[in-house]
């Protein structure tokens, strides 16, 4: 991981291109409910990675954790069947991810992995960002260390990005991970809240709000369709993991059924 810059700043000046002071702060809140799903052809030998792209854990439970992603351009217009994925999580767990449990919509891609450790869902903004809202944005880059070392958290390269432009389905902002990833990082907002995902990696660019996030969710769910988020989660939760409480109920109802028939 990047290394925050030390020393006191002009508070009346703001470096656009700076290394955010809580660099190491934002790491430590955000980036274990982030992962780098990695994309490969099964078909090139010796494997080669042919991008990152930077998911988001945005329901979990002791066994299950769904991320979404955005892939807008990483098939680009290649068959799911041509690729193979892997997921890496901030702990170093790698998992594979079954190409056929990859659900697209929109070039939302959405999937339930179970990792041996539990890991936490991101903060979801509730509120809608509003033009001048400051955010920041976060993802994993394209160039890899050496050695097959570990990929690199990044932060913004901006320590003040804005947001300069908002719609309900998106919003424009000026901040950017320092490295380039295939898709677009998630932003996020000075409540370490999950706001939107980034199109692209460069200048001013647009990103997917959590409006338009939640309505292609949606329609990998019976019945969700043009419900707000918090009930798509718990949809997801129910799916992924039943309340113990409903299992208990279940066991009991079958052990009194079994009673009845003798």
């Amino acid at each position: 991981m990047n290394k925050s810059m030390s020393g006191t700043k002009d508070p009346s000046k703001q470096e656009d291109d700076s290394v955010p002071d809580d660099d190491t702060a934002i790491h430590e809140r955000i980036c274990s409910s982030l992962v780098s799903i990695i994309g490969y052809k099964p078909a090139v030998e010796p494997r080669k990675i042919e991008y990152v792209v930077t998911g988001v854990i945005i329901a979990s439970g002791d066994s299950f954790c769904h991320i979404v992603a955005l892939w807008i351009r990483v098939l680009n217009g290649d068959k799911l069947s041509n690729w193979m994925f892997e997921v890496i999580f901030q702990d170093g767990t790698r998992m594979d991810l079954p190409r056929q449990d990859v659900n697209i919509k929109g070039g939302l891609a959405a999937f339930t992995l179970r990792p041996p450790t539990k890991f936490n869902p991101v903060k979801i903004s509730a509120h809608k960002v509003s033009r001048n809202d400051q955010v920041f944005a976060v993802g994993f880059g394209c160039t890899f260390p050496p050695k097959n070392e570990a990929l690199q958290f990044v932060v913004s390269h901006r320590s003040r990005g804005f947001v300069t432009n908002a719609r309900v389905a998106w919003f424009c902002r000026d901040c950017s991970p320092r490295y380039e990833t295939y898709e677009g990082g998630p932003i996020f907002n000075k409540q370490d809240e999950f706001v939107g995902i980034t199109i692209k990696d460069r200048g001013i660019t647009v990103a997917c709000s959590i409006s338009y996030i939640a309505k292609l969710l949606a329609q990998f769910h019976n019945g969700m369709v043009d419900r707000p988020l918090s009930e798509i989660l718990l949809c997801i939760m129910d799916k992924e993991e039943p309340p113990k409480e409903k299992e208990t109920l279940t066991a009991e109802s079958k052990e009194a059924k079994k009673q009845r028939v003798k």
